[in-house]
C-alpha cells in the first residue's frame, strides 16, 4: 500500500524503492474491550502505519530525498563547502519525521473506527502482506538493468501492460510524481533566475514542458511498477488492485496522498526561499555599469 511513495522517490533519488520491515508488524491484534476509545484509536492507527509500510518509509524518505540531493550536486561543479550549505538547506526543508507527522495527523482528523478496522483486513491479507515485502525490495541498477533488456526483447502482454496502467491510475502515482518534479523544477528556476529573469515567462516555458514531465514520469512510474511486481501473475495483480479500488482502501488513500503533497509543498516553498538566499548571496555584487534590465 505504498507504490505512490516509491514511484515519488524514482524523481527525486537514484536507488530505487523505499524499504519497509514489513514482517516485524503485528498484525490485527485483538483489541481489549478494556482499554480508552483514544487508546483504540492510537492503536488501529499504529497498526495501519506499521502494517501497510508508511510509518518506515516515510520516516526514511527526508533523508533519501537528501542522499539523492547530495548525489545530484556532487557531479557538478560546486565547491564543497556551497554543497554543504544546500544540503544544510534541504534538511531544514525535509525535517526528520515531517512526513509520518502529517500522515499521522491526516489519519487522525478523519478517523472511523469501523473504516479503520475494515481498511486494517484489507492490508493484513497474506496477498497484501506478500506485495508489501516486494514493494520494500531495493533493486540494484543492474537488477533494473537487465529487466529492461528483459522487456524490450520480450514486451509484456497487453494484459499485462493493462493492469500496470490501472495501478497507475488507482494510485495516482504518475499524478503525483509529476506534480512534485514540475513544482520542484519551477521553484528552483525562480530561485536561481537573475534580477531579469521575468517570472511569468519561466512558468510559460514549464507550462509548455508540462506534457513531456507528464509523459516521462508515467512512463518511469509504470516501468518502476512492472518491476516491482514483475514476478506476481495477472491474477494475483488483479486481486491486490481490489485493494486500491475498495471504497476504504481508496478513501484513506486519496487523504493521505493529500496529506503527503500538502508537506511536499511545504518542504518545495521553505527549500526554494533557501535556494533563493543561497542563490543571492552568490551573486556578483551590483555596481552602477551592471547593465539594465529590458
Amino acid at each position: 500500500m505504498k507504490t505512490y511513495l516509491f514511484a515519488i522517490l524514482a524523481i527525486l533519488i537514484s536507488n530505487g524503492a523505499l524499504g519497509v520491515e514489513a514482517s516485524t508488524a503485528k498484525v490485527n491484534q485483538p483489541i481489549s474491550q478494556s482499554v480508552s476509545s483514544d487508546q483504540v484509536k492510537d492503536k488501529l492507527i499504529g497498526q495501519i502505519l506499521a502494517i501497510s509500510g508508511m510509518e518506515h518509509s516515510l520516516q526514511k524518505l527526508p533523508e533519501q530525498i537528501k542522499a539523492g540531493f547530495k548525489g545530484s550536486i556532487s557531479r557538478g561543479k560546486i565547491a564543497p563547502d556551497e554543497q554543504r550549505q544546500m544540503l544544510n538547506i534541504y534538511t531544514d526543508a525535509y525535517p526528520e519525521g515531517a512526513f509520518v507527522i502529517s500522515v499521522r495527523k491526516a489519519l487522525e482528523s478523519n478517523y472511523d473506527e469501523n473504516r479503520y478496522a475494515r481498511f486494517l483486513q484489507l492490508i493484513s491479507t497474506p496477498l497484501s502482506m506478500r506485495m508489501t515485502k516486494l514493494e520494500a525490495i531495493e533493486p540494484t541498477p543492474v537488477d533494473f538493468r537487465q529487466y529492461i533488456s528483459q522487456v524490450a526483447s520480450h514486451p509484456l502482454t497487453p494484459e499485462r501492460i493493462a493492469l500496470i496502467q490501472r495501478m497507475d491510475a488507482d494510485t495516482k502515482t504518475s499524478a503525483m510524481m509529476s506534480k512534485i518534479e514540475i513544482s520542484t523544477i519551477e521553484s528552483n528556476a525562480m530561485a536561481f533566475a537573475n534580477d531579469c529573469s521575468d517570472n511569468v515567462k519561466i512558468k510559460k516555458v514549464i507550462e509548455d514542458k508540462r506534457p513531456e514531465i507528464e509523459k516521462a514520469t508515467r512512463s518511469t512510474a509504470q516501468v518502476m511498477l512492472a518491476f516491482t511486481y514483475r514476478d506476481v501473475s495477472d491474477a494475483d495483480l488483479n486481486e491486490y488492485l481490489k485493494t486500491y479500488e475498495d471504497k476504504d482502501g481508496k478513501w484513506v488513500q486519496d487523504f493521505v496522498q493529500k496529506a503527503i503533497e500538502k508537506q511536499f509543498d511545504s518542504s518545495i516553498e521553505t527549500e526554494a526561499k533557501g535556494m533563493k538566499l543561497f542563490a543571492e548571496s552568490h551573486r556578483p555584487k551590483k555596481t552602477m555599469f551592471a547593465p539594465k534590465c529590458d
